[in-house]
């Protein structure tokens, strides 16, 4: 089993302590967004983000999850996908280095992008960044200047999933691509 799956099991069975007449999270969020977690770790995507940045809102007066136990589950998805990607990333600069050619390195190394889908906040198009990756990897397997590779087909995403927009600036960044902002 893999650390995904692992994640994914731990989040199915999650029970958690109810609470009233003390702050605790709606149930039918909570319950919601675990069923969201858990297809996107069964669909391989990560979560970290999703799970740090969600907010739940709080009830007193009707039954609600306790805070504490939702929060410490949370933690536990961010932190154990974070570990995973940490040995990824490491498995795949390691893949990198047996490449022979410069050009070779760069494209497996792009090649290991992943990025959280969200629903909201700021964020581009799914289509156009793995467009611009995919650019970046072919120009960088035919030995032509990645900095020719433009990024003004990057869209950002109003209404439906999008990858995580700080997330792919950061990654570009560190390629030395630089997504305006609109």
């Amino acid at each position: 089993m893999t650390s995904g799956e692992e994640l994914a099991q731990r989040v199915r069975a999650a029970v958690f302590p109810q609470v009233r007449w003390r702050e605790g999270y709606r149930m039918s969020e909570v319950d919601d967004f675990l069923a969201e977690l858990v297809a996107a770790l069964d669909g391989g995507r990560p979560v970290a983000a999703m799970a740090e940045a969600v907010r739940f809102t709080p009830v007193r007066l009707s039954p609600g999850y306790d805070m504490g136990a939702v929060d410490t589950l949370l933690e536990e998805v961010a932190a154990g996908e974070t570990a995973e990607i940490a040995g990824a990333r490491a498995r795949s600069t390691d893949d990198a280095a047996g490449a022979t050619h410069a050009g070779e390195r760069l494209a497996a190394y792009v090649g290991t992008a992943q990025f959280t889908p969200m629903r909201r906040g700021r964020r581009y198009s799914m289509r156009t960044v793995d467009d611009l990756l995919d650019a970046v990897r072919e120009a960088a397997l035919a030995d032509r200047p990645t900095s020719g590779v433009t990024t003004s087909g990057v869209t950002t995403v109003r209404l439906g999933e999008g990858y995580d927009a700080d997330e792919v600036d950061r990654f570009l960044a560190g390629l030395g691509v630089v997504v305006p902002r609109a």
